[in-house]
């Protein structure tokens, strides 16, 4: 079985490219200060979510949690440097194994709010909330098939990933 891993991508205050966030780390662009008011909380303190430029998150689909607008993002941006298509990949069984730390916490964030709020309507919502996959619902944006995994190991999730596919 071969492994390739053919390019990168990344998502983050600087930037949404890797191109973009290298030049803003190299010219001493500081992470933006504000924190966001997009959600809502009992916390007492406020927290840095998605804390990502706003031109990235005017992109959501209806459809998609932020998580996989991340996940789209830089999936788009890896084929494009690539030189693939996502019809390129179904010519093959394709595995996808994903790292990322923001599927664990705000997968879907509205059933999170209704979870707080202990307003749950039934147990099916609560096994869609466990069991929503980034890795799975790639595979299906991509219609490819093969093993899937999703590696939620906080900061070291990426470097887990890759370890795996190897």
């Amino acid at each position: 079985m071969k492994t390739i891993i053919s390019s990168m991508s990344c998502v983050c205050s600087l930037g949404t490219t890797l191109e973009e966030i290298s030049d803003n780390i190299y010219n001493k662009v500081s992470v933006p200060t504000h924190i966001t008011t997009r959600f809502e909380s009992s916390y007492k303190n406020d927290y840095p979510v998605y804390l990502v430029p706003e031109k990235l998150l005017s992109q959501k689909k209806e459809d998609e949690s932020y998580g996989f607008l991340f996940v789209r993002t830089c999936v788009e941006q890896a084929l494009q440097q690539a030189k693939l298509s996502k019809q390129d990949l179904q010519k093959y069984r394709v595995g996808i194994i994903l790292g990322t730390s923001v599927n664990a916490s705000f997968n879907c964030f509205d059933f999170y709010k209704q979870y707080k709020k202990n307003e749950v309507s039934s147990y099916w919502d609560l096994v869609d909330y466990f069991s929503y996959s980034l890795s799975e619902r790639l595979q299906k944006y991509l219609s490819v098939s093969g093993l899937h995994a999703t590696i939620t190991t906080a900061c070291a999730s990426s470097t887990d990933a890759i370890g795996i596919a190897s």
